[in-house]
């Protein structure tokens, strides 16, 4: 695994402080917390994290996602005070937090001590937790700036295990599993294919079909698609679990991905896979209405897409807005309204960045964050239509 650069990972800002505290964690059996966004990506990255910690000794006192319908997205009031009860303890964000300036100040004031570990753009501030690492930080190395979340927790969790010496063999199963879903997830957050990417994608691509993960195994007999073609098969298991339901705040895609039980990972199987099926019948619903209603609007000729909806699911609007910028080719914003508060998913052409035209409009918003190519956020009702003016503004700008 050379040619995974292991030794100029440590370059990264963050990852000394967390090697050293992650030893001292597990040594004095301190009660850790994972919190993992609710897709695919932050799902694998807990359960790598998960898997090595417990291999490890260490004391996990709560795996949690929150519920993006009830909770919404990364670290937020409502899932902080649910977890209140655990504190005091570790509380390390995984997929998400490196925008949750005020939630990180909460959830310290709460006892927890912070760990983030993320993999988004990081803001000209960063939250003040007692460890931060981002691979977008402009001052790491820029060999990782293309990770997926998944695949800085691999990074993470190999380093870990070679500071304590473990030997190879002890945990080689496990470590080629990771590689395994490290590939998914990357694939899945359509992370840029640079040399460390592809070697992570040749790697899992070639373990895969020996993988003993029983969930993964499950999922992909029950695929229609050609065995002899991998790559086929691994989308199709990406759009199976890419979004799934949280109960009890466990996302579908972590509880199949931790399964130990051939039984219930197929009764998992069987839910997931119908739960898709009807997903994938009302995003579609979703994505013709748009369509029409653009053309009903006349605004075709306009810059951006931009729409509201009080029925369309949270959970929903990246997936539409993927599909409505892939037909239009123009910067998207799908927009769920729940009363007063509004949460978005934006997503923009190869050539613009989605960062970028949000904070052009960030006065008008309560928190924003993602990638150049997808984003997200949140506003109050009474702003949208300023940040739709300021949005379409901003690309007819850019355009000149």
């Amino acid at each position: 695994m050379d040619s995974l650069n292991f030794d100029k990972f440590y370059e990264i800002k963050g990852v000394p402080e967390f090697l050293k505290l992650i030893k001292e964690a597990i040594d004095k059996k301190e009660k850790i917390i994972l919190y993992g966004d609710a897709d695919l990506d932050g799902s694998a990255s807990v359960v790598i994290l998960e898997e090595v910690l417990n291999f490890l000794g260490a004391k996990i006192a709560k795996i949690f996602f929150p519920d993006r319908e009830k909770e919404g997205y990364g670290i937020n009031e409502k899932s902080l005070l649910y977890l209140s009860k655990y504190a005091p303890g570790i509380l390390i964000s995984l997929d998400c937090g490196i925008t949750n300036f005020k939630e990180t100040s909460l959830a310290k004031k709460m006892g927890f001590r912070v760990w983030i570990i993320d993999h988004h753009e990081v803001m000209s501030q960063k939250p003040q937790a007692d460890v931060v690492i981002d691979t977008k930080d402009a001052e790491n190395p820029q060999d990782f700036f293309n990770l997926a979340n998944a695949g800085l927790i691999f990074y993470l969790t190999r380093i870990l295990l070679k500071e304590l010496k473990t030997k190879e063999k002890d945990f080689e199963t496990l470590f080629n599993s990771h590689i395994v879903l490290t590939m998914i997830a990357t694939i899945a957050d359509m992370m840029k294919v640079d040399s460390i990417n592809q070697f992570l994608i040749d790697k899992g691509l070639e373990l895969f079909p020996e993988d003993q993960r029983k969930g993964l195994r499950i999922i992909s007999q029950k695929t229609e698609t050609n065995e002899r073609f991998i790559r086929p098969k691994i989308q199709k298991i990406i759009s199976i679990l890419n979004i799934t339901k949280c109960k009890y705040h466990l996302t579908g895609t972590y509880r199949i991905l931790n399964a130990k039980n051939s039984g219930k990972a197929r009764e998992l199987a069987d839910e997931l896979i119908s739960d898709q099926k009807k997903r994938k019948e009302e995003l579609n619903n979703f994505v013709e209405e748009i369509i029409k209603e653009r053309r009903r609007e006349n605004e075709i000729n306009s810059e951006i897409v931009f729409a509201i909806s009080k029925k369309c699911p949270v959970s929903f609007t990246g997936s539409i807005a993927s599909k409505i910028c892939g037909y239009y080719k123009k910067p998207t914003f799908i927009v769920s309204l729940n009363n007063d508060l509004a949460k978005g998913a934006v997503r923009v052409p190869h050539n613009l960045d989605s960062i970028e035209a949000l904070k052009s409009v960030e006065e008008f918003l309560e928190n924003f964050g993602g990638h150049k190519a997808a984003a997200g956020f949140s506003s109050k009702k009474e702003n949208l239509e300023k940040i739709r003016e300021e949005l379409e503004n901003y690309f007819i700008t850019l355009k000149k």
